[in-house]
């Protein structure tokens, strides 16, 4: 027991040693970063009455550079979020450029969450300033403006709606606009998002093809049709297969670029919306039909089935239009998922997707086959 006694005091002591070291060396980094202060050198006459300079280390320099330099690079289109007092204060110290008066006032012009705002002389009525004739708060032609797409568009990629939308402008004091402004909103930010979107997949394809042909020496048929080897898998908005949307996604094996993608959804809330007007018979079953019939080409609702079916039912859009892009997913890289490669051979007669001249043969990813073995050895 003395043995061990002595040996646990002196750790104790090397490692009280180490710290002491330790801390020298901290005491000695600082003061080699800290900036004595020079005195002028016009000047030979000591102040006695004079405040030393405050001492300010070499990070703290190096800080304050960082901050200057970053706000030299922003860009003059930078949002900023400010009160209407500090606007009102501002005007009181413009003069009107036309009479030469300091009496402008300004005025403000609400488009949902974007502000147009206008300095007039209150003496001339000369506008001397009008945020709204440089065009840019706008989006295009539509008369849908930046700010408020931009925060709609925000809250949208959070995976929210409306109510977080109101929720936004009620804590920064801003006002509110209807669901039907928002609705508007929102289809000009889906219609936009879908035109990106198919221009980045048309680019992945090009890619692939070139891939392939530098790579790999494949090339397309006759047809000008290219044979290539692919992933697929689906995810749900929820878990347990209860959820209303669901996408799916085909991805190259080689360059694990995404060439073509399928979302469903099991509702629309616009159809349950008109639905409850007719229950209430506050419209006829006649104008029910009518507007029903206008409504299929934007109706959100493309799928009817059990969530566990939207992996199956997206293979099969999937690899039924992919001639129309030049490409036939050939090799299936599965996941262990026997069910999707069933119902793309079951399609056209039980000839595959290709027919019988290029059948769809699955592989395992062998990730996930390691997983199952791991699971079951366990």
């Amino acid at each position: 027991m003395g043995r061990h006694s002595k040996l646990r005091k002196s750790q104790k002591l090397k490692i009280e040693a180490a710290r002491r070291s330790l801390e020298a060396k901290r005491r000695t980094h600082r003061q080699a970063d800290t900036v004595q202060p020079v005195p002028p050198a016009t000047s030979d006459v000591r102040n006695e009455d004079a405040v030393p300079p405050a001492r300010t280390s070499s990070a703290e320099k190096r800080k304050r550079l960082s901050y200057k330099e970053k706000e030299e690079e922003l860009s003059e289109e930078e949002n900023l979020i400010c009160k209407k007092s500090d606007i009102r204060e501002i005007a009181k110290h413009v003069t009107c450029n036309k009479c030469k008066e300091h009496d402008v006032t300004s005025e403000f012009v609400h488009h949902q969450c974007d502000v147009i705002i206008k300095l007039v002389c209150s003496n001339c009525k000369h506008i001397v300033y009008n945020s709204g004739d440089s065009g840019k708060m706008k989006c295009g032609d539509t008369g849908l403006f930046m700010l408020t797409a931009m925060i709609i568009y925000l809250v949208k990629l959070l995976g929210h709606g409306y109510a977080a939308v109101e929720r936004l402008c009620s804590i920064l004091s801003m006002r509110h606009f209807s669901f039907v402004t928002y609705g508007k909103y929102t289809k000009f930010i889906n219609e936009h998002a879908v035109e990106n979107v198919n221009d980045i997949l048309k680019r992945s394809r090009e890619a692939v093809f070139q891939y392939y042909a530098e790579n790999l020496n494949r090339h397309p048929d006759e047809n000008g049709i290219l044979d290539i080897d692919a992933t697929y898998d689906g995810s749900w908005h929820k878990r347990g297969y209860k959820s209303n949307y669901g996408i799916a996604a085909v991805v190259d094996a080689h360059t694990n670029l995404i060439l073509d993608y399928e979302a469903m959804c099991k509702v629309c809330s616009v159809c349950d919306a008109k639905k409850k007007k007719l229950a209430k018979r506050e419209i006829s079953a006649e104008q029910y039909e009518q507007w029903k019939m206008n409504h299929v080409a934007s109706c959100s609702k493309n799928y009817e089935g059990t969530s566990g079916g939207m992996e199956p039912e997206g293979a099969k859009r999937i690899w039924n239009r992919s001639i129309d892009y030049n490409l036939r997913y050939v090799n299936f890289i599965s996941d262990g998922d026997t069910s999707t490669f069933l119902e793309l051979t079951q399609m056209n007669n039980g000839e595959g997707p290709y027919g019988m001249a290029h059948q769809v043969t699955k592989e395992e990813c062998v990730n996930h086959v390691q997983k199952r073995l791991e699971r079951g050895a366990h």
